[in-house]
């Protein structure tokens, strides 16, 4: 059958169905780039408080919040435990700290960093540790009262200050050679209890001793 469409008339119909087709393309384009109905924006609003004065990051922990301790509570060892007026040993939150949970945990007292000797307390025990022992490796302190310990290490190795009674298992103090560190807790009950060097070998070979409690 013998073709009867004008030749101009066909180039416009292609020309139209081109036309169309890009009218099409750009309308889809158009419509993925619109933002979707009810959509709010996430960029942050610069007039917002952070939560933390540190960080300045919104979405940062909440800043813990300030606590006011007793009068006349004290702190023997910078970064120890603190001290109330009636002798209970409490973190910085105010929260009696216990003496038979897990070293480091919340409620545990807490070794501080690195100190100087000349920084802890007069009223503090003071031993010091080396491969041949504790000095001194006795010592007497008062039942249910507060004591703090420095531990100094006169080597060059690193020990850790325990004790064996679980009744004292969460007093531990980890120091690297040359360095003190400090520990605030509460004395049990009267008794006598061991204490010894955890770092395996240290104990056997004399890194023992025991506290007095009366």
């Amino acid at each position: 059958m013998e073709n009867n469409i004008n030749p101009n008339k066909k180039k416009l119909f292609i020309l139209f169905g081109v036309l169309a087709l890009i009218v099409i393309v750009a309308i889809i384009i158009a419509s993925q780039s619109k933002k979707p109905a009810g959509v709010t924006s996430i960029t942050p609003d610069v007039n917002t408080p952070a939560t933390t004065a540190t960080t300045g990051n919104a979405s940062a922990t909440p800043a813990t919040p300030v606590v006011t301790l007793p009068a006349g509570t004290r702190v023997e060892a910078p970064g120890a435990a603190l001290i109330t007026k009636d002798n209970k040993v409490v973190n910085a939150q105010g929260v009696e700290l216990k003496n038979n949970v897990i070293p480091g945990a919340v409620d545990a007292p807490q070794e501080t960093g690195p100190v100087q000797v000349s920084q802890v307390a007069s009223s503090a025990v003071k031993i010091e540790v080396s491969a041949a022992g504790w000095k001194p490796a006795e010592f007497t302190v008062k039942a249910n009262q507060p004591v703090t310990l420095s531990i100094t290490g006169t080597d060059q190795w690193a020990h850790i200050f325990a004790f064996r009674d679980a009744v004292l298992s969460s007093v531990a103090v980890g120091i690297g050679g040359k360095e003190t560190r400090a520990i605030t807790f509460k004395a049990p009950a009267k008794g006598t209890y061991e204490f010894y060097c955890n770092v395996p070998g240290h104990a056997a070979r004399g890194e023992v001793g025991k506290m007095i409690v009366q």
